[in-house]
């Protein structure tokens, strides 16, 4: 899919448009668009995590400087709990 066509309307957080968009699929930022990214160990579960929220805020530690964050939830297999995976992305 086109990145600058994925719906971006479920992502809540302060980052912009072009932000979310970017990181809307964590399957094309980790596995790459490539033929053979299938045989990627971990693909099928890469493939199942949704991006809820991409956010940048001032780093506590270091006033000085930004921290992106963004939060990808994970629907598990066995009894369709659901999970949460945070990723932390450094900005300075």
């Amino acid at each position: 899919m086109d990145r600058d066509a994925r719906d971006i309307s479920n992502i809540a957080g302060n980052a912009s448009e072009d932000v979310k968009r970017f990181l809307s699929s964590p399957a094309s930022i980790f596995l790459g668009k490539g033929p053979g990214s299938d045989g990627f160990f971990g693909a099928p579960i890469i493939k199942r995590m949704t991006v809820k929220e991409v956010s940048i805020v001032d780093k506590s530690e270091e006033p000085s400087k930004k921290e992106g964050r963004v939060v990808c939830e994970l629907v598990t297999e066995e009894g369709a709990s659901r999970s949460c995976v945070t990723t932390w992305l450094s900005i300075s």
